[in-house]
Formats: structure tokens, C-alpha cells, sequence
């Protein structure tokens, strides 16, 4: 049977159809870089075609390793573009091999296209998005780490750029819930990561263990890694303890720090980028795999120089430059920090930097800082590119100011300071 609206990831050569990010991974392709492979849904299926495309998916998926199951994932249009990344704002989704769950995943990124949060975004960097979201659906890695790295590039040589790690997906660094380890370019010391979960891709037999069971972790050379216990499972993810072990160690040793760095300057001449920003995943037989790659909309922020906190100022990773300061508003889950015309610029305080925050940054905050995060999760991002200050890393204390208390947020150093007063412009 002919497909109806599937192709080829190695095929799907048009962004209007195909969206940014399949473009780009395509390319690559082409070109013999490391791509779990694919196909896509191109941006105008209907509702209709979803079962039919499912299918087709389904078939294909019948000659690959789908071991541990299937990932949908957005490439909109206007996604991932040198002005407007839209980090964060559509869905992906994990799924099992299986029509039904393989369908809902489909249409659970499809629906992200109508969202309130991408119309504000695409308002607010001045793009048009065309009504529909391509999806890209491809095999799930099990990877032993993965991260983001961002880099800047001079005449094909890299020149800063920071990365971050955790183990096994890099679920909790680009959503914000948990700070990677991060290597910089000039630092020889990587700032230690604070990883409080491990997600996996899960075979059907795993997906079916109950909580408390125990799961040997992927190692690094294909040796069994540390044995942790499932804390919980849900739509194709295994959601683990991470072991005590593995929080003494690094992740990244040097060599692989390096292979990834180099993989990046590749990825950036092949798509003729002065920057790069990269989603990647390191298998346990050390092999690469790049499963997004843009350019860096803003620049990446600076390492840390500062390490501890005293007093009324708390210090944590710089992760969007300037100086914000407003009253504290501490935001909630599925709050919003009602800004409006003639409100205070509030300044966002949470533990995550997560949709919530992202929500909140649509918002025109003053500011925004985090106990947890780090500087290349998507709300970061965002906030890079809509010139907010942020930083996050920050101690759990800081969540005990009280709202409204007048505080400033330096995202260029990393900090947060309770001040006296807000002191107001003759205008104001």
C-alpha cells in the first residue's frame, strides 16, 4: 500500500512540510552523521490520515530496532529556526510499539500547534506559524547519557560552548526539572549535576515491572552498569532511583566530552551554522547519536564564577544575562503571575524550570530564577531570547522569601539579592 503523508526522515528535505527540525536532521543524514532514522508526518495531515499514518509507522517500525519502543516528536514549521527557537513549546511524546499508544503520542504533539503558549511565543519574536506541526517518529534510544551542548563557532572553529549531561535521557535538562553536569569551555572542572531520577525507554517486559523492582542501568563500554529500583513507569518511560554511586562519579569523561564537542563543530558545517545547539545521546558502546540540532538563538551564557552564598544574596548558575528586579512572586503549579498593563514586573520564583516557567516567561516577568534547571533547558532558552534575566541552581532557601519581597536577579553572574526597596523611574 502507497503511504498517505509519511517519508523518509532521510527524504523530508522541505521545512514548510517536514518542519525545521526534520530538515535539519535529514541533512545530516545525507551526510553519514549519526541519526536514529525515522519517518514524518508532514504538517498537513489531517485528523483523518492519523490511524492510516500510525499504521505505516507501525509497519516500518516492524524493520528496525524498536526494542525500546517509538518517539514522536514535533518539526514545526517555524521550529528551531535562527530567530525563534520554540524550545519547549510543542510536545514530544515516548510510546510503546503499539497502534494505539503510537496514535495518542501522534496526536497529543499534533495538538501543541493550537496552544495559547505558542501563539503568545510566536507573537512576542513577531513569526507567523502556519496551523499545522509535522511529526517526526523515530526509534527510541537507550542511551548510558545524553544533554544538550551549545557552541559558538569562528571560521569553523569552536570557540566557547557549554554542555550538559545526566544518565540515560535528557528529559530532565531540557525540561528544566533537574540541573546536568555541565562542562564549559573555559573551565577544566565540570559543575556537578544534582540528577534525582533516571529515565529510561523500557521494554514491554520492564514497562509491566511494578515500583520497587529492580533494573540494571546501561554502562558505559557495554558493561552492566549500576542495578536501581523503578520508581515508577508510564507511557514507554521507566522513571528510576538513581544510584548512590552514580552521584560520586562523573558522566562525561574527558575523551567523550571531546568526541562531543567535535561532533558539534561537524554538525555545524554540514548545516552552515555559526552556532549550534545540539540534543544528543551517548549509547553504551560509546557511539553518538544527534537527535536535535539548531542554531543558537542568543548567546550561550558564561560559566560560573562564583560559588557560594552569604546573606541576603544567593548564588547559583547564570543562565539569561541582565539585571531584573521586582517583587517576588513565587509561582505554582498552573499559576500564572497575572502581569498586566500597569502591574508590577514581577520576578519569578520557582524550583523548576519547567512548562510552568516557560508559561510564566510569556508573561514579561522581570526576572525569573530556579532551585533547579540548568542554563540549556528550554525555559533558558526562551529567556535568552526574550532578553529576561534568569538563573537558576539557586538554594532551596531562596523559596522561603516572602511574596512581594523586593529581590534582583543578575542572570549574568548568577545570583539573586533581597534589596531595600524598588526604586522607580520618574516615568513610573
Amino acid at each position: 500500500m502507497a503511504r498517505t503523508k509519511t517519508i523518509n526522515l532521510r527524504d523530508a528535505s522541505d521545512p514548510a512540510q517536514h518542519g525545521g527540525k526534520a530538515a535539519a536532521l535529514a541533512a545530516l543524514i545525507r551526510r553519514g552523521l549519526p541519526v536514529p532514522d525515522g519517518l514524518v508526518l508532514s504538517a498537513d495531515l489531517t485528523d483523518g490520515q492519523v490511524a492510516e499514518a500510525a499504521t505505516e509507522v507501525l509497519r516500518w517500525a516492524t524493520s528496525t530496532n524498536t526494542f525500546h519502543g517509538l518517539v514522536a516528536r514535533s518539526s514545526a514549521p517555524a521550529e528551531d529556526g535562527a530567530q525563534a527557537s520554540f524550545a519547549g513549546l510543542y510536545a514530544s511524546r515516548f510510546s510503546p510499539a503499539s497502534s494505539e499508544a503510537l496514535r495518542d503520542a501522534i496526536r497529543d504533539v499534533r495538538a501543541t500547534a493550537a496552544t495559547p503558549a505558542i501563539r503568545a511565543y510566536a507573537a512576542l519574536r513577531n513569526i507567523t506559524t502556519p496551523p499545522g506541526v509535522a511529526v517526526l517518529v523515530q526509534r527510541a534510544i537507550r542511551p548510558y547519557a545524553s544533554g544538550v551542548l551549545a557552541a559558538e563557532i569562528d571560521q569553523g572553529t569552536i570557540r566557547r560552548w557549554t554542555l550538559e549531561a545526566v544518565h540515560g535521557l535528557a528529559i530532565p535538562v531540557v525540561s528544566g526539572t533537574q540541573r546536568g553536569e555541565c562542562h564549559y569551555s573555559d573551565s577544566k572542572t565540570p559543575s556537578a549535576g544534582a540528577q534525582t531520577e533516571i529515565i529510561l525507554p523500557g521494554t514491554a517486559t520492564e514497562l509491566s515491572q511494578p515500583p520497587g523492582e529492580w533494573i540494571t542501568l546501561p554502562g558505559l563500554d557495554n558493561r552492566p552498569g549500576q542495578r536501581t529500583k523503578i520508581r515508577t513507569s508510564d507511557a514507554g518511560l521507566l522513571h528510576l532511583y538513581p544510584p548512590d554511586a552514580d552521584q560520586r562519579r562523573p558522566i562525561l569523561i574527558a575523551a567523550l566530552r571531546d568526541q562531543l564537542v567535535e561532533t558539534a563543530a561537524i554538525v555545524a558545517a554540514v548545516l552552515h551554522h555559526t552556532s549550534i545547539d545540539i540534543e544528543w545521546a551517548v549509547t553504551p558502546d560509546r557511539a553518538v547519536h544527534i537527535l536535535q540540532a539548531r542554531p543558537l538563538t542568543s548567546p550561550i551564557p558564561e560559566a560560573p564564577k562564583l560559588t557560594h552564598s552569604a546573606g541576603t544574596i544567593w548564588r547559583g548558575l547564570p543562565a539569561a544575562p541582565g539585571r531584573g528586579t521586582g517583587p517576588a512572586h513565587h509561582l505554582t503549579t498552573g499559576a500564572s503571575p497575572a502581569i498586566g498593563p500597569g502591574s508590577d514586573q514581577v520576578v519569578i520564583l520557582c524550583d523548576n524550570l519547567d512548562t510552568n516557567a516557560l508559561d510564566a516567561l510569556l508573561c514579561n516577568p522581570a526576572g525569573i530564577a530556579a532551585t533547579r534547571g540548568g542554563p540549556l533547558s528550554h525555559a533558558a532558552i526562551v529567556a535568552r531570547e526574550l532578553g529576561i534575566p534568569c538563573t537558576t541552581a539557586l538554594p532551596d532557601d531562596l523559596l522561603t522569601i516572602r511574596a512581594r519581597t523586593p529581590i534582583t536577579i543578575d542572570g549574568t553572574i548568577g545570583t539573586a539579592e533581597i534589596i531595600k526597596s524598588i526604586e522607580r523611574s520618574p516615568q513610573q
